[in-house]
């Protein structure tokens, strides 16, 4: 079919754009020592906040209702969002898996969030066990995996410095800090 562009009528009631749905994060992990910094390994996270945004629909809800605290161990509710505490790490890390599934953002955000979050988050499911479950899956493109990288750092005055990031496919990931700097 051929169909000149001025035939075409724009109908307003369609004239917006799909809702972009954010997801802001931050972990809190616990050292085995003071005098050292947490390693995936074997340092559990113990909370895990997100705040969602839905950009583009008329009724966003309540700040109770976008902000969430996934917590090792009893914790008391905050006035300002829902607390949801669990005995065991895997569960929450489950929980969470599932909260971002189900939320399903298109942009996953936070402060140093592609260097140390993210990464933490995936290398502490992947020792837990928790691939098995899918949950380094949060991918909207069932077909393509998430993707880990390495990327190696080498000056004179810091000497060499290793990181790694993940790429989730069908989600931006958006550290602020790497945006601040």
């Amino acid at each position: 079919y051929v169909v000149d562009y001025r035939s075409i009528k724009i109908q307003p009631e369609r004239v917006t754009n799909a809702p972009i749905r954010t997801l802001s994060l931050d972990i809190e992990c616990m050292a085995m020592t003071q005098d050292e910094f947490p390693e995936a390994s074997k340092c559990p996270v113990i909370q895990i906040g997100v705040i969602t945004s839905k950009f583009g629909e008329k009724d966003v809800g309540t700040d109770t209702d976008n902000s969430i605290v996934f917590c090792l161990h009893e914790t008391d509710d905050i006035p300002t969002g829902k607390v949801e505490w669990f005995v065991d790490e895997s569960k929450m890390l489950y929980a969470f898996y599932q909260y971002v599934m189900k939320f399903d953002p298109d942009i996953i955000t936070g402060y140093n969030s592609d260097w140390f979050d993210l990464p933490y988050l995936f290398d502490r499911m992947l020792y837990l066990g928790l691939d098995k479950y899918g949950c380094l899956q949060m991918t909207k493109l069932k077909t393509r995996p998430v993707i880990r990288w390495t990327q190696v750092f080498n000056s004179n005055q810091m000497g060499q410095v290793k990181s790694e990031r993940y790429n989730i496919p069908g989600r931006i990931c958006m550290d602020v800090y790497q945006l601040m700097k």
